[in-house]
C-alpha cells in the first residue's frame, strides 16, 4: 500500500462513509465488512494480485474486465462496485486503507471501537472483563478486543486503541490492575496449597 497521508486518509475516509451508507441501507453493513476484509487480507498475502491493483502501469479498464470476471457473483455486488469505483477513479492503491477506514466508521456509528491488546500470556476471563469495563470508562465506547500473545511483552500487556498506544495513567491503571490480580491468585494457590497441607 501506498505511503498513508492527511489527503489519502480524508480520500479513504470519504468513500468509506459513502459506502457505509449503502451498506446500511441495504442491511449488509456485516458481511461487506467480512468480504472486504478478506479481499484486503488477500491483497495482502498475494504480491502479483497486489501489483496488479496498485499499479499505475495497468490500465484500468483491463484491471475492471479481471475484477468483473474473477469477483462477480463471489462477492457482495455492493462492494465489488465499490472496488470499481476506486478503481475507475485511479484510487485502487487506498484499497487497504479504505478497509480500515469503513471498519473504523462502521465501529463509530455503533460506539464500539477495536483495541489491539498484546499479552505475555493469555487473559483470564476475569483479566478480559475487568480490562474491557476499565477501556469502556477510558474511551467511552464499547471495546472490541483483538488479542495477540508475545512472550517478549515485556510490561505484561500492551494496549493500544485504534493509532494511539494508553497514556501513561491508563497504562498504569491496567498495570495496577493485573499487579493486583496476580497477587490474589498468588494468595488463592498458597491458601489452597496450605488448606491441602492442613488436611
Amino acid at each position: 500500500m501506498a505511503t498513508v497521508d492527511d489527503t489519502a486518509i480524508a480520500i479513504a475516509d470519504e468513500y468509506a462513509g459513502a459506502a457505509l451508507v449503502l451498506a446500511e441501507r441495504h442491511g449488509v453493513a456485516d458481511d461487506y465488512l467480512a468480504e472486504l476484509e478478506d479481499f484486503v487480507r488477500y491483497l495482502g498475502t498475494d504480491a502479483a494480485f497486489e501489483s496488479f491493483m496498485e499499479s499505475p502501469a495497468v490500465d484500468e479498464e483491463r484491471r475492471r474486465e479481471v475484477l468483473e470476471r474473477v469477483f462477480r457473483g463471489r462477492m457482495n455486488d455492493l462492494l465489488l462496485n465499490t472496488i470499481l469505483v476506486l478503481n475507475g477513479k485511479g484510487r485502487s492503491d487506498l484499497l487497504a486503507l479504505f478497509g480500515e477506514r469503513f471498519r473504523r466508521a462502521l465501529e463509530q456509528r455503533r460506539g464500539e471501537v477495536e483495541v489491539r491488546v498484546t499479552s505475555a500470556h493469555p487473559l483470564s476471563e476475569t483479566l478480559r472483563e475487568r480490562l474491557t469495563q476499565v477501556l469502556t470508562e477510558h474511551t467511552g465506547r464499547k471495546p472490541r478486543l483483538v488479542e495477540q500473545v508475545d512472550p517478549a511483552t515485556i510490561a505484561g500487556v500492551k494496549v493500544q486503541i485504534e493509532d494511539e498506544l494508553l497514556d501513561n495513567s491508563a497504562a498504569s491503571h491496567l498495570r495496577r490492575m493485573r499487579e493486583a490480580f496476580l497477587e490474589r491468585a498468588g494468595r488463592d494457590l498458597h491458601g489452597g496449597a496450605q488448606a491441602v497441607m492442613e488436611s
